[in-house]
């Protein structure tokens, strides 16, 4: 957090043309209901993507890798909770008009399946369920709210100016 640019320096020594990274809910909406945000966040991440492009770093932003906002669970159980995806299509559209004039390459997900399976299946992320039909319910959330945050990026001025988004799957055996 307090060292980017550092860090994007380093990366630009070692070749780095461009970098996925990812904009955290907590950081960056300070009410989930509404979509607020929290200007110290959005003045994070606007430096960041500057400092990124300025060094000729592509930022490729990931909207969720396995960091969901512990709130969201207690309050309607993670993405179990069609709430949770409507308020994820929030964010992801608060991100789109915020930064979506300098980032080009957007990604829903990382590894959706690895929730399903460390949270409901294989007890190796919180909340450490072992519960099929719930597992169900979270994968088809997940699904949705990638589709639904693809809908709305089809949708804003990301897309009109030809950026491009999808969903990063990690496919195992």
């Amino acid at each position: 957090y307090n060292s980017y640019h550092e860090d994007i320096q380093l990366m630009k020594e070692i070749g780095l043309n461009t970098v996925r990274t990812s904009i955290q809910w907590t950081r960056l909406i300070k009410d989930f209901e509404t979509g607020e945000t929290d200007e110290d966040g959005v003045r994070f991440y606007d430096a960041v993507i500057d400092e990124f492009l300025r060094q000729g770093i592509t930022p490729v932003i990931n909207l969720h890798h396995f960091d969901l906002p512990v709130e969201l669970y207690d309050r309607y159980g993670g993405w179990e909770s069609k709430k949770v995806v409507d308020m994820f299509v929030l964010f992801a559209r608060k991100c789109f008009e915020l930064f979506g004039d300098r980032v080009k390459h957007w990604v829903t997900f990382n590894e959706p399946m690895v929730i399903v399976e460390g949270e409901y299946l294989y007890q190796f992320h919180y909340p450490n369920l072992v519960d099929g039909k719930k597992a169900v319910q979270v994968l088809f959330n997940l699904n949705l709210a990638s589709a639904k945050a693809i809908e709305a990026f089809r949708a804003s001025a990301c897309a009109a100016a030809g950026g491009r988004i999808g969903i990063v799957l990690n496919l195992t055996p």
